[in-house]
């Protein structure tokens, strides 16, 4: 009933084209939402606070851990940034399977599909290659050692963050 009503929503825009100044269409999508739809920003919330619920949930239960900054800091299992999602998880096979079902099922409740051939992981340098090579495996992705930039800034930092951000002072 619910979907139906959002589709409701969804459908009675109306769109029209303008060509040489001149209108043309009365296009209703049919399809669903689209890139711009004024209601897709809140149901894109919507679909991610219930993905926010799933990794609490395990982390909770202590199915997952997070990664903490310092010692005596909360655990940190996930970063939000518009459209990408930064996920922290230990570097084992069972973490990994439990990561793999809460995208999945992501994916099946938002009908948002994950691109697996875009996304990447970093690990720790001490984790083991074999470790790596599971935990890359299980999750359909690749590898990087150089993560790069977000919005400008460096992913990962190190032990020199003069060296990173030294340009600030």
């Amino acid at each position: 009933m619910w979907i139906n009503r959002v589709m409701q929503c969804v459908k009675i825009i109306l769109y029209n084209f303008v060509r040489d100044g001149k209108v043309f269409g009365d296009v209703h999508p049919q399809r669903g939402l689209r890139q711009g739809d004024p209601i897709s920003s809140y149901l894109y919330i919507l679909c991610v606070e219930d993905l926010i619920g799933i990794l609490r949930k395990y982390e909770d239960t202590w199915l997952i851990h997070g990664c903490k900054v310092a010692r005596g800091a909360p655990s940190i299992s996930h970063l939000l940034f518009a459209d990408d999602y930064y996920f922290f998880f230990r570097a084992m096979q069972t973490e990994a399977n439990i990561m793999k079902s809460i995208l999945q099922r992501y994916e099946r409740l938002s009908r948002q599909l994950i691109n697996y051939n875009k996304s990447e992981i970093t690990f720790s340098p001490n984790t083991c290659i074999d470790v790596r090579f599971s935990v890359c495996q299980v999750l359909g992705v690749r590898q990087t050692n150089k993560p790069g930039k977000y919005l400008g800034m460096p992913m990962c930092v190190g032990r020199s963050t003069n060296e990173v951000f030294g340009f600030l002072s």
